[in-house]
């Protein structure tokens, strides 16, 4: 499990709870997780996390090599710089065989990348879709078999938009904020497959719920 400090910098534990790992990386908001990448010839998991440190705001990408040594830990791995003033939401996505970085401002702007290793195995992003959602936003998570990302507008609701950049801004309001199921902030968003069965589960801050 890896989740973010968000005055500190990235915490990896165990499933039992423990701290495996402790990386000071600053003020990072959002993290995610996708497999997919090759560098240097290796298939890596690739990490990010929206960080709003001073100097440096936009992605911060790390790196974990499933077939490395029983030290093997995750590393950072280089950036991705952005013109979004204070970085909250993050997701990556997998579109057929590209990987896609959502960032999601504090403000409800939105920049997507595809991002790949260069020649020199350093990251490289190349942004293919920027939108405004409208107000104060977090939440992101990315369906491929749906073809669909999902973002939380806080004080709003959950909007779903196309997952292919060509999807422009098009979106849907899936579930707005209303008492009982979806209480203002509307905040962190996942998908999950279970068999058969897909979901999408929201942060429901206002009530400490977790609706589905």
């Amino acid at each position: 499990v890896v989740g973010t400090d968000k005055k500190a910098g990235l915490y990896v534990y165990g499933l039992d709870g423990a701290i495996l790992q402790f990386l000071p990386e600053g003020l990072l908001n959002n993290v995610d997780a996708v497999e997919g990448l090759t560098v240097d010839g290796r298939p890596q998991l690739l990490l990010g996390a929206s960080d709003r440190t001073p100097g440096r705001t936009g992605v911060s990408l790390y790196l974990f090599d499933p077939a490395g040594s029983g030290d093997n830990g995750i590393r950072p791995w280089g950036a991705i710089a952005t013109d979004v003033v204070e970085p909250y939401g993050f997701c990556f996505a997998r579109i057929g065989t590209e990987v896609h970085a959502v960032l999601v401002g504090h403000e409800g702007e939105v920049r997507e990348f595809v991002v790949t290793a260069d020649a020199d195995g350093r990251p490289d992003a190349r942004e293919v879709r920027r939108f405004e959602i409208g107000s104060i936003s977090e939440g992101c998570a990315a369906d491929q078999d749906s073809d669909a990302l999902y973002l939380a507008e806080e004080n709003v609701g959950v909007w779903r938009y196309g997952l292919s950049p060509a999807a422009g801004d098009a979106r849907t309001l899936v579930q707005p904020v209303a008492h009982g199921v979806l209480v203002a902030d509307a905040e962190g968003l996942t998908t999950i497959t279970d068999g058969t069965a897909r979901y999408l589960i929201g942060s429901s801050q206002g009530d400490s719920t977790f609706p589905v």
